[in-house]
């Protein structure tokens, strides 16, 4: 079984003359209903990296979660959706870093920052941990990632302990 969008699945509805619901429409849009879902993670093994005012990819995710519909892909630290739909994300980022930095991480949508967004300011040797959601429109093919700064010119540094980032298509 493939997913379908929202319209392929309305058109599902009735599929016969008689106008009633078959039980293969009633599975389909179940599957489709539940079925479209990935994330990646980091469980801190990585390299840390540097961060500064200018937002960049997160460079520590390491390993990818169960997905159907969604090709999470760690390494270029990506979720590309498959079916178009709304989105329910997720993102938690527990880190260690430069004392009196404020680091923000923020959605981006193929490659445009959204405002979904958390700020957290580190004391010294603090393990910081911040964490958002929300929803999300995305065509077939779209991509979501999530981008760091911090708000010091000068680089700091940004240490992954654990993070996750999954995406759940709901509509």
């Amino acid at each position: 079984m493939s997913l379908l969008n929202k319209d392929e699945l309305l058109a599902l509805l009735p599929d016969n003359t008689s106008g009633a619901i078959s039980p293969a429409d009633v599975r389909e849009i179940v599957h489709n209903v539940f079925n479209a879902y990935g994330g990646i993670g980091a469980s801190g093994t990585a390299p840390s990296q540097s961060f500064d005012t200018t937002p960049s990819g997160l460079e520590q995710w390491d390993h990818s979660f169960p997905s159907q519909g969604v090709t999470p892909d760690p390494s270029g630290g990506l979720l590309t959706v498959s079916v178009s739909g709304v989105y329910a994300f997720h993102a938690s980022i527990s880190w260690q870093g430069d004392a009196g930095a404020v680091y923000s991480a923020t959605l981006h949508h193929n490659e445009d920052p959204t405002v979904y967004r958390f700020h957290r300011k580190l004391s010294l040797g603090d393990v910081g941990q911040a964490g958002f959601c929300g929803l999300i429109a995305c065509a077939s093919g779209e991509q979501l990632s999530i981008k760091v700064n911090s708000d010091k010119a000068t680089p700091k540094e940004f240490d992954v302990e654990d993070a996750q980032f999954c995406i759940r298509r709901v509509g």
